[in-house]
């Protein structure tokens, strides 16, 4: 039987919970996010359309770190596609959310991360 001083010697190593990533699409355009992929990471055939969100558990820890992780986005139309790439830093066993909002015709693409 284990004692409360065994229990309190007991260090835990990486992070509690897998780490996270909810990708938000916030495009006016009608492009939903396809794919998205990240060192060690790549969800395919995916169908995030303007206006929702999707969070995805990274189980197999972050072997590059969680700093400066560079994160492409894949968004595609029923007529054309394109990518976006982003440096994001995460949090260990936390979510982090990257946002993508704007429209071609009203200037461009805008990627907002947080925590």
């Amino acid at each position: 039987m284990f004692t409360q001083e065994v229990v309190a010697d007991i260090v835990t190593i990486g992070p509690p919970e897998p780490t996270s990533l909810i990708a938000e699409n916030q495009l006016t355009d009608n492009y939903a996010i396809t794919s998205w992929s990240m060192v060690g990471y790549e969800f395919k055939n995916l169908d995030i359309q303007p206006g929702e969100s999707d969070q995805f558990l990274l189980v197999n820890a972050m072997t590059e770190g969680y700093e400066d992780i560079n994160v492409t986005l894949v968004f595609s139309s029923s007529t054309s596609s394109f990518s976006i790439s982003e440096k994001v830093n995460f949090i260990a066993g936390g979510v982090t959310k990257i946002k993508i909002s704007g429209c071609e015709a009203c200037g461009g693409y805008q990627v907002e991360t947080s925590w």
